[in-house]
């Protein structure tokens, strides 16, 4: 299923349709690649409660939320992971320089040229994976998004022999060090998340301030069940329980129009 929206996700005629023609060994599985760009958290979550054998996403070294916030859920439903763009449209394979602009015949001329900069920016800090070493910056990548449990492979984009040559090669070469995934997730954590942001991609530190702004209250969906489909929120909120002295009525004029404002906010920050 291509780019599915919760319409089809959640459509009882297609998934036994899908289920049925698996019965009758004229498909050996089905999966749903989600996009077509980053985002669609929701509906990656959503799709894995109904048995596809593997989900396409957008993962990488420039590109890791809201992706990771999959992983757990995939590992609980035994779900597989492919991720499409190792490269981040040429910056992770180091065919993308900053005088260089896509034409617009070119499906990645969609990237905006400050994000490819930035982006730039972003692979001097991660030189270490690939300066003094065995491996390539495009082999560095591909490795990158196979060190997750539930990524089984990568889709690379290429278009010359030697890069299919140099990016097979990956599967050959040791894995990245857990050292190695530690600096990667500490300058993800302190800059890379803030000079790579983009409409999708930042919804933890969205919802970590607005737990700041609630006070680290416990929101669980069945006390904010319109909120329930808002990206999942509750799952990432540093939370403490409720002091009994509240009740749910209390909570809810207290802290609702908050939410709404939020859900507003993050809206328009989409769009």
């Amino acid at each position: 299923m291509h780019n599915p929206r919760f319409d089809f996700i959640n459509n009882d005629e297609v998934l036994d349709t899908l289920q049925q023609l698996v019965k009758e060994g004229k498909i050996r599985s089905f999966a749903m690649a989600l996009g077509p760009d980053i985002g669609w958290l929701e509906e990656g979550l959503d799709a894995m409660n109904h048995e596809p054998i593997a989900i396409q996403i957008i993962y990488n070294l420039l590109e890791q939320e809201p992706s990771k916030f999959l992983f757990e859920k995939s590992e609980k439903t035994s779900t597989g992971l492919i991720a499409r763009v190792p490269h981040a449209s040429g910056i992770m394979d180091g065919t993308f320089t900053k005088e260089r602009k896509f034409e617009k015949s070119d499906h990645r001329s969609h990237r905006k040229q400050k994000w490819m900069e930035s982006g730039l920016q972003a692979r001097e800090d991660l030189d270490f994976l690939y300066k003094d070493n065995e491996r390539t910056i495009g082999q560095a990548a591909i490795l990158f998004s196979l060190a997750v449990k539930n990524i089984c492979t990568v889709l690379p984009n290429f278009t010359t022999h030697e890069e299919i040559d140099e990016f097979s090669k990956a599967s050959e070469l040791s894995p990245l060090s857990d050292d190695d995934l530690n600096k990667i997730e500490d300058l993800w954590d302190n800059s890379h998340s803030d000079i790579l942001s983009q409409p999708f991609s930042n919804y933890l530190k969205i919802f970590q301030s607005l737990a700041k702004f609630l006070d680290q209250v416990y929101v669980v969906h069945d006390l904010f069940p319109d909120f329930h489909n808002i990206f999942y929120c509750y799952h990432y909120l540093p939370v403490q329980k409720v002091g009994s002295n509240l009740n749910h009525q209390d909570l809810e004029m207290l802290y609702l129009p908050a939410l709404k404002d939020l859900s507003f906010q993050l809206y328009h920050s989409m769009i």
